[in-house]
């Protein structure tokens, strides 16, 4: 695939993804598109009745663009840092749709470390939630 079509599909993704957060409103029921009750939930957590990684980013999302910092984290932990990366995904996207991805290696190595981590991050917490709900006997 061409390196900017590449960059570019993921500004495209970012770009909706940081507007949607911003004009959708969240409370403890769900995510509401101008009133309207998003219908999407989490299919492991309804067939299974178990949390996966992401549960709860997209109400993070939405309260973080809001601004309300705590229920950002009360929904994932990890929601304000997901939010921050996926934001800096599009003046990233730019830049090297502009310059090329070869002219900066440096942001481009600094953008992978904190996508890894943040993943890791996700992936860690997903497992501790595991843990704690089925291994641990309290």
């Amino acid at each position: 695939m061409n390196s900017r079509l590449y960059h570019g599909i993921i500004l495209v993704v970012c770009s909706v993804v940081i507007t949607a957060a911003f004009v959708c409103d969240v409370d403890k029921l769900g995510i509401y598109f101008f009133g309207w009750k998003w219908p999407m939930k989490c299919l492991l957590h309804r067939f299974f009745n178990v949390d996966c990684a992401l549960c709860g980013m997209s109400r993070a999302f939405v309260s973080t663009a809001n601004g309300d910092f705590a229920d950002a984290f009360e929904y994932h932990a990890l929601g304000i840092p997901v939010f921050c990366f996926v934001a800096m995904q599009i003046p990233y996207r730019i830049i090297t749709i502009i310059k090329c991805p070869a002219r900066t290696p440096a942001i481009t190595k600094i953008m992978t470390a904190m996508g890894i981590f943040l993943l890791a991050a996700i992936f860690f917490r997903w497992f501790y939630y595991l843990f704690e709900r089925f291994l641990w006997k309290h």
